[in-house]
């Protein structure tokens, strides 16, 4: 007659998952009781129904209750404390030394931080446009007895047109002409004229303020320059003009030449190129 096997316990990685989630002090009783019920449903059931049964109770016990307690990190306060106390009994026994350290320290420091800011700042230049990426400023090779000199970004007035007819890729383009050195004038109310000594002013593209993205207060990006003789002013340059006044079609004259007020933009950010 063939002996009846005794089983041998339960599967060993049901055991390691009790052994990884209970706690120490739980871990003993609760698998002393779960071997022992395993044990006897073996015998009456086979290890298969009980391993099964075993794998049951271990997930019963798998609740906050039974769980180890995980251990804070230990607070690293006293040891900077230490740091901070053995830096300054060196600093107060080798005073010339340390204070030659630490002043090279904070030039370091002060020297990277102003460095950051100026890199910074040139980067940004002209990044508040929409489209910024896709924007490209038209230079052109300036020869001085057949040997290249410099680049210049003045061209001429048909390379626009030109480029967009030419290039599918050139979905728009604008063009702008300095000519603004010279004497403005405006009327007061009672007919005074004032004078006014300009520096900058440019000719513009009707579409200049729909392909920049410089900020109109007042007037329509696709009416201010839709027509001739008419001008934007920056905020301050209308307030230098107008002081209080609204001056939405007041006329400029330049040149002999009027000029009808058709909008107002922000004055020019400092990381414009223009």
């Amino acid at each position: 007659m063939q002996e009846k096997k005794k089983p041998t316990g339960p599967a060993r990685w049901i055991d390691r998952f009790l052994e990884w989630y209970c706690a120490d002090h739980l871990f003993e009783e609760i698998q002393g009781d779960l071997h022992e019920a395993y044990f006897h449903r073996s015998q009456q059931q086979g290890p298969k129904k009980a391993n099964f049964r075993f794998f049951i109770d271990v997930l019963t016990f798998f609740k906050p209750s039974s769980f180890k307690k995980v251990e804070k990190p230990s607070d690293p306060s006293p040891m900077y404390r230490n740091y901070l106390k053995s830096a300054l009994r060196n600093f107060s026994r080798n005073k010339v030394y340390g204070s030659i350290n630490l002043l090279g320290l904070v030039i370091g420091v002060a020297s990277c931080l102003f460095i950051a800011l100026h890199v910074i700042e040139e980067l940004s230049y002209d990044e508040f446009h929409s489209k910024s990426s896709n924007k490209y400023r038209v230079v052109m090779d300036m020869l001085n007895n057949n040997e290249l000199s410099v680049k210049s970004a003045v061209t001429f007035p048909a390379v626009g047109p030109g480029l967009q007819e030419e290039m599918p890729e050139v979905i728009d383009m604008t063009r702008i002409i300095p000519f603004g050195k010279g004497v403005y004038r405006v009327n007061q109310p009672d007919g005074t004229p004032i004078h006014f000594n300009e520096e900058n002013a440019v000719y513009a593209d009707a579409n200049f303020f729909q392909m920049f993205g410089f900020k109109l207060l007042k007037g329509n990006p696709e009416e201010v320059l839709a027509q001739t003789q008419q001008t934007v002013m920056s905020a301050s340059t209308a307030e230098r003009y107008f002081g209080e006044a609204d001056p939405m079609g007041k006329t400029v004259v330049h040149a002999g030449r009027d000029f009808i007020v058709t909008g107002v933009m922000e004055d020019f950010p400092d990381n414009s190129h223009m």
